[in-house]
């Protein structure tokens, strides 16, 4: 098993970081005398740590500009990996030299300004990275780091290297890119010696890997030899040229030279007859390359983009293993490609270029899987082979659409991406596919930018297509031209015009993925409530301010909030996150008999009286009164170890309580407490242990949970037991407001649900009535539709209906005989007309009070009572 420990030593240090510390320590007298010591200055520090016992590595994170590292962890001379990153570091401790054992040490993003001298007694020390400081120069007793095999120092200061570098004799890989003064001309007063002593250091060691990127290189010695390098990186220089006498008997396998001062292809790199890989990307050639005599028996990419090559001319007699061509952003008219069919080449990258026509020059390989003509003019596609490629992805800029007609006659690709540069002569007689094959196997077709103002003719001959992209047309108007396409999983109608959509499009049954985003739809189609919201994800964003539909279609306020977390939304008119509560009530809902709002928020439930209890009155209620009412011996186990670990007996504590403060230690006391002795009195078994099962579940859970779940049990047992029909409703109506805003915020299976729970009852405590509680842990809003204040207050509303609530109490009392009499010696008190006692209750004697139900007008005539409904006799106008 993984093991991995996170402590944070924002609170008071645990001890089970201080058994994973002595395990890495080699537990001398010494130690002990001071371990004391040590956990105290733990404590007094603002610090992280992190131990992976497997790999017997310790990760150490300063806060608040701490710069000094804890004595304890200088300790730990087990460990063979030390990291301390984005941090202050500027120095090592002298005690840092205990860590004999030390083999990789990452100290990037810190304040150094040297290499610490501590580090060169590491002398087990294989990897060293220190990117990322202020380092200047290296002392020349780095030549005793015997072991070192990768050292990275990137975005430094460093001017030169020390002559101890030569003893560095296991080193093969070295990272100094940008080191952007090392060779700077104020620090070297001769051009060529800044260069001549960097690279003698280099011919004295066996690198296979060198960095040199962002260095302000300029040239290579003619002297140096490039020898075991395999890999060299010299992007962001000043080089012009690659010395032939350099790359005698080179091993070289991939050199980086992009964004140089190249003006010239450099032919002599080809001839390398290991090299495989070779970028030379934005640099000044501009000359006509010819890649056709020469022999590069390897070389299997070549990355020319961005460079002002006009004409390129290539042979699969130079290049017979070449898998991959870039030619990017040039200037290229003239591309001429001798290639038999059966050569290696995969993709080849032409976008940005002048090629104006397509033919079989570009497509008569079988291995091609990619050709990228896009943001180039084809004017013309003749003489062109039937591209047979099944596998092949092919992405291009035509002059108009209308081209795309003669391109699928002979298509027979897997991806089609195009793209236009002017909009169509006529749309109304284009048909892309009329000579298209019903076999075609095309499973991916993007008809971006190409001024398409519907759905083209014969998209449902596509059988085999699974995505269909239209994005950024000026399509209006989509209409089900899709439901024969079995296998069509995604449909991209983004950035349009669109203000009508069949409602049938949703219900595609093979539909996944629906993007209508930036359109101006006006309302959602009636079927987004038919479609299986965990299969189709349809992404709305910016398509209008439309809180409410119409009869026929939704608005998003009508959206059922099981959908909403899938929703992304922006209102554009109004700022609707500042709207209350009696805002959207008195604006939204105009039924007969309606809540007094103002009463709303004045019905909240208090909490368990605040009391002291001590760890000795929680444990005893449990084994006295609770524990031997339980049959499962695993729930028994649960509790008692959940009910110790409140109680602090260390050696049974659950990771989620160890962070507990003092406050939230008290509150999840308070209310287990009375939930015990709320079910000890009761004494009802099946109750006890029905209820500990519920706690059990969240025991390994953080506070929040811990704490909505034990409020929620409290909420559900207050109103048992109760004499006043008054206060039992009101109690009652809490924990339906309480059930009601849970659902509407709970109703997917999110991650943070307890989280978005926690917040948005605290937002709403003091404008619907909530229990407000300090909360452990945030969450990212997010612009979907769920995580709006309007339109939780909307579906709250929705639920929290007079006539819902009233039915949900009368049957609660119908359940209850104690309820049922004390609610209907309200109403007998209440009224004496005895049609009204007919419809408030049901009875055989009303003289006897033998009464069979309580009606739900009955409720609301309590309700009324109670001045927490009235009749409404006014229309209001729904809009905000």
């Amino acid at each position: 098993m993984f093991l991995f420990f996170t402590v944070l030593l924002c609170t008071r240090i645990t001890r089970s970081l201080v058994g994973l510390l002595d395990s890495l320590s080699d537990n001398t007298n010494e130690y002990k005398i001071y371990q004391n010591c040590y956990i105290e200055e733990l404590n007094s520090d603002d610090i992280d740590i992190n131990i992976n016992l497997r790999e017997l590595s310790l990760e150490l994170n300063l806060f608040k500009g701490s710069k000094k590292i804890p004595r304890l962890i200088c300790e730990c001379i087990k460990l063979k990996v030390f990291k301390s990153t984005n941090g202050f570091l500027d120095n090592l401790p002298d005690t840092f030299t205990k860590l004999i054992n030390l083999e990789h040490l990452i100290l990037n993003k810190n304040e150094f300004t040297e290499i610490p001298i501590t580090v060169f007694s590491l002398i087990n020390l294989q990897k060293l990275e220190m990117q990322d400081n202020h380092i200047k120069s290296i002392h020349n007793n780095i030549k005793y780091l015997k072991q070192l095999k990768i050292l990275k120092l990137t975005k430094n200061l460093i001017t030169y290297l020390p002559s101890g570098f030569c003893e560095l004799k296991q080193l093969i890989n070295l990272n100094l890119s940008n080191n952007k003064i090392m060779f700077n001309l104020k620090v070297f007063s001769v051009s060529e010696d800044k260069h001549i002593d960097f690279f003698d250091i280099m011919s004295s060691l066996n690198l296979n890997v060198l960095y040199l990127e962002h260095t302000k290189l300029e040239c290579i010695p003619d002297r140096f030899e490039f020898k075991n390098i395999v890999e060299f990186y010299a992007n962001r220089n000043k080089l012009s040229d690659i010395p032939v006498s350099t790359l005698r008997n080179s091993s070289l396998k991939s050199i980086y030279l992009d964004n140089n001062h190249f003006k010239k292809f450099p032919y002599n790199i080809l001839t390398l007859e290991h090299l495989e890989l070779f970028s030379i990307e934005s640099n000044y050639i501009y000359t006509t390359i010819k890649i056709t005599d020469l022999v590069s028996p390897n070389l299997k990419f070549l990355n020319l983009n961005n460079n002002k090559i006009k004409n390129f001319y290539i042979s699969s007699d130079a290049v017979p293993c070449l898998t991959t061509l870039s030619l990017n952003n040039n200037h290229i008219e003239n591309f001429i490609i001798n290639f038999t069919s059966n050569s290696s080449l995969e993709k080849i990258y032409l976008r940005k270029n002048n090629i104006s026509v397509l033919d079989k020059k570009f497509t008569n390989f079988k291995s091609l899987n990619l050709l990228d003509l896009r943001e180039n003019n084809i004017c013309k596609i003749s003489d062109l082979n039937v591209i047979s490629h099944e596998k092949m992805v092919l992405k291009i800029q035509l002059d108009t659409i209308n081209l795309a007609e003669n391109l699928f006659s002979t298509l027979s690709a897997e991806k089609v991406s195009i793209t236009c540069k002017r909009k169509p002569a006529s749309e109304n007689d284009l048909n892309l596919l009329k000579q298209n094959n019903d076999e075609n196997k095309l499973k991916i077709l993007k008809l971006k930018f190409c001024y398409l103002s519907k759905i083209p003719k014969g998209i449902k001959r596509l059988s085999s297509v699974e995505c269909l992209s239209f994005k950024n047309n000026k399509i209006k108007k989509v209409y089900n031209d899709f439901k024969d396409i079995k296998f069509l999983k995604k449909l991209d109608l983004s950035y349009n015009q669109i203000k009508f959509l069949d409602p049938n499009i949703l219900l595609l049954e093979s539909l996944e993925s629906l993007n209508l985003a930036n359109n101006c739809l006006k309302t959602f189609p009636p079927s987004i409530k038919q479609i299986n919201h965990k299969k189709l994800k349809v992404n709305w964003d910016k398509c209008g301010d439309f809180l409410r539909g119409d009869k026929k279609d939704l608005g998003w306020m009508d959206i059922p909030f099981t959908y909403a977390p899938e929703i992304k939304v922006t209102f554009k008119k109004v700022n609707l996150e500042h709207i209350t509560a009696a805002e959207v009530y008195m604006t939204y809902f105009n039924d007969m008999i309606q809540w007094d709002i103002e009463k709303i928020p004045q019905i909240i439930l208090t909490e368990p009286e605040n009391t002291e209890i001590s760890n000795n009155d929680l444990i005893n209620l449990w084994n006295l009164y609770l524990k031997p009412h339980i049959t499962t011996e695993s729930l028994i186990n649960s509790m008692e170890k959940y009910v110790n670990a409140l109680c602090k007996i260390e050696t049974l504590r659950y990771s989620f309580i160890n962070f507990f403060n003092s406050k939230q230690y008290n509150k999840i006391k308070l209310y287990l407490y009375t939930i015990f002795n709320t079910i000890k009195d009761k004494n009802d078994p099946k109750q006890i242990e029905n209820i500990c099962t519920a706690i059990s579940q969240e025991v390994d859970f953080c506070y929040d949970a811990q704490y909505e779940m034990l409020q929620y049990i409290y909420i559900s047992l207050k109103h048992d037991g109760v004499m006043d029909i008054s206060y039992f409703i009101e109690n009652l109506i809490s924990k339906i407001k309480y059930d009601i805003l849970s659902r509407i915020i709970t109703s997917n299976d999110h991650s943070q649900n307890v989280h978005k729970l926690g917040y948005w009852r605290n937002k709403l405590a003091d404008e619907l009535g909530f229990i407000k509680n300090m909360i452990s842990y945030g969450y990212l809003r997010s612009e979907k539709l769920i995580d709006k204040k309007m339109y939780i207050l909307y579906q709250f509303f929705l639920l929290f209906k007079v006539e819902s609530v009233a039915q949900e109490i009368v049957d609660t009392i119908n359940e209850n005989g104690n309820l049922l009499c004390i609610a209907s010696q309200f109403i007998y008190e209440n009224e004496q007309k005895e049609s009204k006692l007919k419809e408030y209750m049901e009875f055989d004697d009303i003289e006897l009070l033998n009464i069979e139900k309580i009606t739900k007008e009955g409720i609301i005539f309590i309700l009324k009572k109670m001045k927490l409904v009235y009749k409404n006799k006014t229309k209001r106008l729904r809009n905000l």
